[in-house]
């Protein structure tokens, strides 16, 4: 969960539990899928295996720490940084397609997912 302010200003948790999640492959099925939810604006959990290289600057993503997630980061350099890491350049062009539908993108290390959010 995370936090947001609701409409009376007050700091509230955001509940994830029910967003559609994918299990990450990097293969063009899988892709395409990935992109059919982002272009719509939907959120999304994308789950990685734990040898996934989640770790990323959080300065240069322009993240924030909360509640042990990196929160609000921009896509295209969070994506960036999770290629060049992984050897995955699919994920260059994803976050490409994440910043086009402006949405957000929280990282949850431990849970070895990206939470593709409003």
């Amino acid at each position: 969960m995370l936090s947001v302010y609701g409409l009376e200003g007050r700091k509230e948790m955001r509940d994830f539990s029910n967003l559609p999640s994918i299990d990450w492959q990097p293969d063009r099925a899988t892709l395409a899928r990935i992109e059919a939810q982002v272009l719509r604006e939907e959120p999304l959990i994308l789950r990685f295996d734990p040898g996934f290289v989640l770790t990323v600057d959080a300065e240069a993503s322009s993240c924030h720490e909360e509640s042990g997630l990196l929160v609000d980061c921009k896509p295209r350099a969070l994506f960036n940084q999770l290629a060049k890491a992984n050897d995955t350049p699919a994920l260059k062009e994803l976050g490409e397609r994440v910043y086009e539908s402006r949405l957000s993108v929280s990282v949850d290390g431990q849970g070895h997912r990206l939470i593709i959010h409003e």
